[in-house]
């Protein structure tokens, strides 16, 4: 896939939007967008750190809110997978099934590893979560997902080459005592519970609790004695707290913690590594005889605040919070006695304070400005145990990081409709790194400081049709590696990773807001960019390499007629490896495509409403198809290609009268392919495999 595509691409959704006049409707009353089945709708986001009509928003963001969730079967953000959003990728790494592996547009991180970074950020209500281990949060009390493609230098700055995910929760309501949740059986003995439950205590204080516990058996089996294997044993609790003393002042407290018991996560273990023999599962599909304990374990925790102060001319924003994660887990890399495992124990903790000013000045000029700062304390041990006879080898390392950061982002309108965005990040990240029992008291030091600048056009033609254009810069911080090779390894940390990104769009609603469409072309050239590699010990290790990423999005979202919503979407992506690393087999070949990054990808989904009774009883019956390219999981290439499937869902739902129950009945993966999410050489040539075909049942209820 190369530029020709691209351009084929961008040249045919350019005529649709040529093809049509955009309805002008200068009194937009449209219901939000999850309220209604009648119509598109309005969608409210704060990608821009301010509430703002995703339309209106010059930025390449999904959002999804309680309903969109809900028609895609999303409890997670695992059950995202790549559906979520056009060129993303988000699916359970293979270290823990609570744990996050997440690429938008070809740039991610498959490791969980204490001492690496991850481009695409993931922040719960604004705090940054420096740890993809516990990540995958259940969903129960959330208001929406928000999902930012390309690099976000500004003002999401923390490592955000490749994208940030924002989990954005339910506020407690002053006003009325609420209970809503569900319970839902289905395939492997699944058994899921969450609930919610909002508080008002008094007319300026109100709090709500939500809980959640997902459990079932697993879907693979152990040949060894028959048991399950790749079990969800997962509980979660959140609680927040919200006060407004004055009505220039509000206090968000919040708390949540997780905990993850799953036990052991195993792959399929093929017969072979080259011809058909990498085809054909050693013990069947779905089957494995590990050779490690069943341990898995996760506890993820935080507590944050939010403080904000309404003065005349804008905004006062503070956020704090604490969080920390303890994860001890076994790997068994092949799902069989051969090769490399692993036992990993790691603990974090961090600490982040961020302060922020968005200005209302009721003029053309608007401004963004804010400080941050973040520490971690991180801890590791990475234990590897060789089956085939060779000498085990204990890696373990200490890491303290401290980031200090200043942005602001300023926009002004230079006339009734175009508006110009000028925005600028500095950073200056700092680490320490002790070795601990391979080469023991060695200390690695460094600091990086760097500057990322943003400039942007926007042109409001009408109410109903936007373009816009940025040029942007984004910076990750260096890494040291974590199964050096010699002493200089030890102490010598990768550079960090750097991205020049240009990106082009336009934003429509048609048909009197029936129908709205969303186009973006990007570019994104990244240095130093920070890749997963096998080691020459046996394990993971990172180097350093070129790449170079550009494509097209388009998504679309309708109601044709009355009671039928279609939404889409059909994304190109063209990755290549410009500068590669030698001296090892294991690394990117020149030309090579990131992995989880397939070049075509399309996905429609529908979802009819049908009336049975005057009284307002309906019958909701919904589907969601998906096509996905021929993709490369690792690299080099040639050993990590998987080859194009598709992917059909579908639920059917009963929703009574007064919405306080419904029932539905869903299906995942119909047609039963047999795909998989994650790919290993680390012990022989493995593949974990997704889940065939499965069904559930769910009853919700709300009073």
């Amino acid at each position: 896939m190369r530029y020709r595509n691209i351009i084929s691409g961008l040249a045919l959704a350019a005529s649709l939007y040529a093809s049509a006049s955009p309805a002008i409707a200068e009194d937009n009353t449209a219901p939000a967008a999850d309220d209604s089945s009648e119509g598109v709708g309005e969608i409210i986001v704060s990608a821009r750190r301010r509430d703002e009509q995703l339309q209106e928003v010059p930025v390449a963001v999904t959002a999804l809110g309680p309903v969109a969730l809900e028609r895609m079967q999303i409890n997670n953000l695992a059950d995202a997978g790549s559906n979520a959003a056009p060129n993303t990728t988000i699916v359970r790494n293979p270290s823990s099934s609570s744990s996050s592996l997440i690429y938008i547009r070809g740039i991610g991180d498959d490791s969980s590893n204490i001492l690496r970074e991850f481009p695409v950020s993931q922040y719960l209500d604004g705090v940054y979560l420096g740890r993809n281990l516990g990540a995958l949060l259940d969903l129960i009390g959330y208001e929406r997902i928000e999902i930012l493609r390309g690099p976000q230098g500004t003002l999401y700055g923390r490592n955000s080459t490749g994208g940030a995910v924002k989990l954005v929760t339910k506020r407690p309501d002053f006003d009325d005592f609420s209970v809503t949740g569900d319970l839902t059986a289905g395939s492997f003995n699944r058994r899921d519970m969450r609930a919610m439950v909002n508080i008002p205590i008094a007319d300026d204080l109100a709090m709500n609790v939500s809980a959640g516990s997902s459990t079932n058996d697993g879907y693979y089996t152990d040949i060894n004695n028959g048991t399950h294997l790749n079990a969800q044993n997962i509980q979660s609790i959140r609680a927040g707290a919200l006060w407004k003393p004055m009505s220039r002042l509000s206090l968000y407290l919040t708390g949540d913690y997780t905990h993850d018991n799953s036990g052991l996560q195993v792959p399929t273990q093929m017969s072979g590594t080259t011809g058909d023999a990498k085809d054909i599962p050693l013990y069947g599909l779905y089957k494995a005889a590990p050779n490690q304990p069943n341990l898995n374990r996760v506890n993820v925790w935080g507590v944050g605040l939010q403080a904000d102060y309404d003065v005349d001319f804008g905004n006062l924003q503070s956020i704090t919070a604490y969080r920390g994660v303890d994860f001890l887990a076994n790997y068994d890399y092949g799902g069989a006695p051969i090769g490399a495992d692993l036992i990993r124990d790691t603990s974090q903790t961090q600490f982040s304070q961020e302060l922020q000013f968005a200005s209302d000045f009721g003029g053309p000029f608007q401004i963004i400005a804010g400080l941050f700062y973040y520490h971690e304390d991180g801890k590791g041990y990475e234990g590897f145990i060789f089956t085939n006879g060779g000498t085990p080898v204990n890696y373990a390392f200490d890491q303290v990081s401290d980031s200090y950061a200043a942005y602001a982002e300023a926009n002004y309108a230079l006339t009734d409709w175009l508006t110009a965005t000028v925005g600028a990040r500095i950073t200056h990240d700092s680490k320490k790194m002790t070795r601990r029992n391979v080469f023991d008291g060695l200390q690695g030091r460094d600091k990086w400081t760097k500057f990322t600048p943003k400039f942007g056009l926007k042109a409001q033609v009408t109410s109903d049709l936007m373009f816009y254009g940025t040029y942007s810069q984004g910076y990750k911080a260096g890494i040291y590696l974590p199964f050096p090779g010699d002493a200089v390894a030890a102490v010598t940390a990768l550079p960090p990773e750097t991205v020049d990104a240009f990106e082009i769009g336009a934003k429509a609603t048609w048909l009197g807001g029936d129908l709205q469409t969303n186009i973006a072309l990007f570019d994104n050239k990244y240095k130093n960019l920070q890749i997963g590699v096998l080691s020459s010990t046996g394990g993971t290790s990172a180097v350093s390499a070129d790449e170079h990423a550009k494509g097209l999005e388009f998504e679309f979202s309708a109601t044709p007629v009355r009671n039928l919503f279609l939404s889409g979407s059909f994304n190109l992506l063209d990755t290549e490896f410009t500068r590669v690393p030698t001296g090892s087999s294991s690394y990117p070949l020149l030309g090579d495509e990131q992995r989880f990054s397939p070049p075509v990808t399309f996905k429609i989904m529908a979802d009819y409403d049908i009336p049975l009774t005057a009284r307002g009883d309906k019958l909701t019956i919904g589907a969601v198809y998906s096509w996905f390219d021929k993709q490369a999981q690792g690299v080099p290439n040639y050993l990590y290609m998987m080859p194009s499937y598709d992917l059909v869902d579908a639920r059917i739902a009963f929703t009574p009268a007064g919405k306080h129950w419904g029932l539905e009945l869903a299906a995942k993966n119909i047609g039963n392919t047999h795909y998989w999410t994650y790919q290993s050489y680390l012990a022989g040539y493995a593949r974990y495999y997704a889940p065939g075909r499965t069904w559930s049942a769910r009853l919700k209820f709300s009073f």
